[in-house]
């Protein structure tokens, strides 16, 4: 048996990714090796009304085409299937042969030593696919011939016999024979050709597309028909067909029979069968009105095209990493201007039109495609002519009324959405294709429906209402911004007390970096939102010095830190206590806030992105979220830039726990007597965690180290060096929380 090589699935790679990110303002971009960041909705109108796309898996399983009763069966070696189904299929025969058993172990042997040699012959000549029909190419080169002499083995049932001579004439390059080996096989009664019938009339399909391919397209047909009279089907030969069928097609110049076949295929299982839709798809569209004009006047033809265009993310979509100032895009040599990634869309609009289509059928995913492709004057004929109930429908009715400036109307639309539109069942590899490191590909779905209402709502100031909406359609950086800097603390207890109690919460781990890749596609378990938002109000409310009310919201592994650092500054500022046990707890509550600072009391987003476990900073979400002032619909609350300000961890300095740490630490070194070693230490250590990020900060501690604490160790070291000099690790007083460092 002879298949074409079928290439093993790529499968998403998790871990650092190279991405692009941005300064503010975008004077400076810079590749950096960092993890999956997610999508984000908040940005310029333009990338804010854009249409999301679709899954072209998705998009062909709701179009009306009859299944076919045959399931792929694919494989990572289709040589190795091949000779193992040649085997199993043989012994089951020679079972019933009434030969010896020593007879049929001979053949059995026989046969594998002429399988194993095809089989090495074919895979050796295997260049990946050869032209596969997922390429749309021309036919298939024939490998070098194989050697001569090769027999087939005696005893051989009479079916298998003539398979195998067939194909190894096959592999030698003689087709006429080969095609006259299957020929005769399928001569035999039908009783005695059960379980080769379908294999021979395959490849007599494959040497048809050598030649003629009409004959090809019979052979390919029959190879469907005997499978559903009951010839056996080992290979999944008869969904095999469909493809190479629709290769055949395309070869003759039919798009318009070639699409319905590949759909087919898609619906057998095949996992090659989307990628020769989607080519033969862009083939059409290269080759103009000639090969668009019949797919636009049959119905099934049409729709399986509008379904590629909507599902077609090739160039269409924003990237989200690009610097925030326009970017010139690249144009092809000779050309003026740059290409436009939605030409294809107009061209299948255009067809459309001529076609002379006025129904309502597939109206609304035309509507989709032509507000892709920006023709917003045909997506609002085309919506008119939708269902009203369906969510894309109302989706696109939603961007149309925002283009008008009616926000109002829109948001009911879009709550109506969020509420109706079923989350996409993605499979592994559409979930690598849509997690978007390096392009931002809106999905439809009511993840990201809910952002977009956020954002409206945003706008509108309805902070608690739009925190609740960026929160249940997993867009976290959203949800960050507006839980750490736009609602007072209060605000946010009071949300969260109402909204997701402890319970809810109870037993979800701490996220870790990349847990939310599948925003703007998947909506997040409750139970993690619960336990990110209260861990976000824990922090929060360390950093505004409300230890005592921080403990409920904070995880269990952080309690015993949390304890340390309540119990280290309460005795820190006693002033009943002895002045040097005071230094050493609030020394101690330095320690804490210098080693754990990310962790207990970090800011989400900036400065210290505790998103990320502070390892990335993503500027370029910042800086969008700056540019909305040039919006007219996606623009700041009246009150947004005001609330910002005075909700901002302070100082407003990257890492910036580690600056009140190092306060801390001098406040508590000033407790001490001058010349104490004790002091000395605190001095240093305090200086020593700014000295490298801000040497301007920590330069007060060395001259304070040199003029107090001179004659100490330290201050004689600091004075030989010029600089502050190393101390040991502090102790914490507590076990420090096992998460990843931060830089």
């Amino acid at each position: 048996m002879t298949l074409h090589c079928r290439p093993q699935g790529g499968r998403r790679i998790a871990g650092a990714l190279t991405v692009l990110l941005s300064a503010v303002g975008g004077t400076l971009a810079l590749w950096a090796c960092g993890p999956y960041f997610p999508n984000w909705v908040l940005g310029s109108d333009e990338t804010f009304l854009e249409m999301p796309g679709g899954v072209l898996r998705q998009e062909v399983g709701r179009l009306k085409i009859s299944p076919d009763p045959f399931q792929a069966q694919p494989g990572d070696n289709p040589f190795q299937q091949t000779a193992d189904a040649d085997a199993a299929d043989l012994a089951k025969a020679l079972a019933k042969s009434g030969l010896s058993a020593d007879r049929r172990a001979a053949v059995l042997a026989r046969h594998a030593e002429l399988r194993k040699l095809l089989q090495e012959h074919a895979e050796a000549a295997c260049i990946p696919c050869q032209g596969a029909p997922d390429e749309g190419a021309p036919a298939h080169p024939l490998p070098p011939p194989l050697a001569g002499g090769v027999a087939v083995p005696e005893d051989l049932p009479g079916e298998i016999a003539d398979y195998l001579q067939g194909a190894v004439a096959y592999h030698q390059g003689r087709l006429s024979d080969a095609a006259a080996a299957w020929q005769r096989l399928l001569n035999r009664p039908a009783a005695d050709r059960r379980l080769r019938s379908t294999w021979a009339a395959f490849m007599l399909g494959k040497i048809g597309l050598r030649g003629d391919r009409k004959e090809a397209v019979r052979w390919f047909e029959a190879t469907r028909e005997l499978a559903s009279h009951g010839f056996e089907d080992s290979l999944g030969l008869a969904a095999a067909s469909l493809g190479w069928q629709a290769k055949a097609e395309l070869d003759l110049g039919h798009f318009d029979r070639a699409l319905p076949l590949y759909a087919r295929q898609a619906r057998t299982g095949d996992p090659l069968a989307l990628s020769s839709l989607q080519a033969a798809c862009r083939k059409a569209l290269e080759k103009g009105p000639d090969a668009l004009n019949p797919i636009a006047r049959s119905p099934q033809t049409r729709d399986i095209m509008t379904a590629f265009l909507v599902s077609d993310h090739h160039g269409a979509w924003a990237d989200p990493w690009l610097p925030v100032e326009p970017v010139e895009e690249e144009t092809p040599e000779g050309s003026e201007t740059p290409a436009d990634p939605f030409a294809g869309t107009k061209a299948w609009l255009t067809a459309v039109k001529a076609a002379g289509i006025k129904d309502a059928a597939g109206a609304e995913r035309l509507a989709w495609a032509a507000y892709q492709g920006g023709d917003f004057a045909a997506a609002r004929d085309w919506v008119q002519k939708a269902p009203e109930d369906t969510p894309m429908a109302r989706w696109i009715r939603a961007k149309l009324l925002l283009r008008d400036g009616k926000i109002a109307e829109a948001q009911a639309l879009l709550d109506e959405v969020a509420r109706t539109l079923p989350d996409p069942d993605l499979n592994e590899d559409e979930e690598g294709f849509f997690s978007p490191w390096g392009e931002n590909r809106k999905l439809n779905s009511p993840s990201l429906a809910h952002a977009e209402d956020g954002a409206l709502l945003l706008t509108q100031g309805r902070y608690p209402q739009a925190l609740d909406h960026f929160l249940r359609g997993g867009f976290w950086l959203e949800a960050g911004y507006v839980g750490d800097r736009l609602l007072t603390v209060d605000e946010l207890k009071a949300y969260v007390d109402a909204t997701w109690p402890a319970s809810l919460a109870a037993g979800h781990p701490t996220t870790g970096e990349g847990d939310y890749l599948s925003a703007s596609f998947k909506m997040p378990e409750p139970g993690q939102v619960a336990h990110d938002l209260r861990y976000l109000l824990g922090r929060r409310l360390v950093r505004s010095g409300r230890l005592a009310e921080a403990k409920a919201y904070l995880p269990a592994d952080l309690h015993p830190l949390h304890e340390a650092l309540s119990r280290a500054e309460k005795e820190g500022n006693d002033r009943a206590l002895p002045a040097e046990q005071r230094a050493r707890s609030l020394f101690q509550a330095a320690c804490i806030t210098r080693r754990q600072g990310m962790e207990i009391a970090g800011s989400e987003n900036e400065p210290d992105w505790t998103f990320t476990q502070g390892d990335f900073e993503i500027p370029a979400f910042t800086a969008w979220v700056a540019k909305r002032a040039d919006n007219k619909i996606l623009k700041p609350a009246p009150d947004e830039a005001k609330r910002a300000g005075e909700n901002r961890a302070e100082p407003w300095k990257r890492f910036h726990y580690r600056y009140r740490a190092a306060d801390l630490a001098r406040t508590a070194a000033g407790l001490l007597p001058d010349g104490s070693e004790d002091k000395a230490r605190m001095l240093a250590t305090g200086g020593g965690w700014l000295k490298l990020r801000d040497p301007e900060t920590a330069a007060p501690f060395y001259k304070e180290l040199l003029s107090c604490c001179g004659n100490t160790r330290l201050g004689k070291e600091a004075e030989r060096l010029r600089r502050i000099p190393e101390t040991p690790e502090c102790d914490m007083g507590v076990p420090q929380v096992q998460r990843p460092d931060e830089p």
